[in-house]
């Protein structure tokens, strides 16, 4: 396990990940509370939600298990998940990961960077064979949604496209007692797609709240996914920054940005901690 860490009392935040599983960031702790759902041990030749999901995965190069016009099978969830990953370099407060994936020749590097209540990742992608690669990457952080939890992107509140349990039709904001976008208002499992936003939020019912902002340049599309607990062993929410409009590669392949040799692909997440009291329309 490796861990980093900055800041001090409500500012301080700590990050650990585990390059044996994926690299999967099993705890993100930030204004003195917890984060990420529980991330169970898993058998990386099963299935992804086989054993229960949660922590923070690498979703690449595909959610959905599917396969390329030229016949590449593309796993469930990808494979960076399923691999080993080694650790290039680390101190107190950064640390960079990188891992070779084997269903497509492609290197993810993700460096991961804290200071006083603030998580940056920083990626990079490289084609190592001699053909450009389409790539589908989408960040999938399972936050612990107890009740009164919401996801918020500002206003007016984009238009959502269904992906699950029905994908390409409109879908209305899940709500609750809380109000919109609320785990309350969730009997199983919604998964659903949007576009043009660089930002949202998860608040809890006390209103503390973390912001996630991306590269909105290279992630045009936002993934967002309420679980009560079919997948998940507890409620969580999931704030998913995209290159794609779908979860299968393939339904979205033409669409997808190219990773060629010699010309890697860049981007980058940001994560900081809310005041309690931060407006909703940030």
């Amino acid at each position: 396990m490796v861990g980093i860490a900055a800041g001090r009392g409500r500012d301080r935040i700590a990050v650990e990940f585990d390059p044996l599983d994926g690299a999967r960031i099993t705890s993100l702790v930030a204004a003195g509370r917890e984060w990420l759902a529980p991330s169970p041990p898993r058998d990386p030749e099963g299935g992804f939600t086989a054993s229960g999901t949660g922590g923070w995965d690498e979703v690449v190069p595909t959610v959905a298990a599917c396969t390329m016009a030229d016949g590449t099978g593309l796993p469930d969830h990808g494979d960076a998940w399923r691999l080993e990953w080694s650790v290039v370099a680390s101190g107190p407060a950064t640390s960079t990961a990188v891992v070779s994936l084997r269903s497509v020749p492609l290197q993810l590097s993700r460096t991961l960077t804290v200071e006083a209540g603030r998580l940056r990742a920083d990626y990079v992608a490289t084609a190592t064979g001699r053909a450009g690669v389409p790539l589908l990457w989408a960040a999938h952080p399972l936050f612990a949604a107890p009740p009164g939890t919401r996801i918020v992107t500002g206003a007016p509140e984009p238009r959502l496209v269904g992906e699950f349990p029905e994908a390409g039709s409109p879908m209305a904001w899940p709500g609750g007692a809380t109000g919109r976008g609320g785990i309350d208002g969730v009997g199983g499992a919604l998964k659903a797609f949007t576009t043009g936003l660089d930002r949202a939020r998860i608040v809890h019912a006390d209103g503390q709240g973390l912001t996630l902002r991306w590269d909105a340049r290279t992630l045009p599309h936002l993934g967002l996914f309420w679980d009560a607990g079919v997948f998940a062993d507890q409620p969580v929410v999931a704030i998913e920054p995209t290159t794609g409009c779908r979860d299968a590669a393939s339904a979205v392949e033409e669409e997808l940005p190219v990773v060629s040799p010699g010309r890697p692909l860049r981007w980058w997440l940001e994560l900081s901690v809310d005041d309690a009291d931060a407006d909703d329309a940030d």
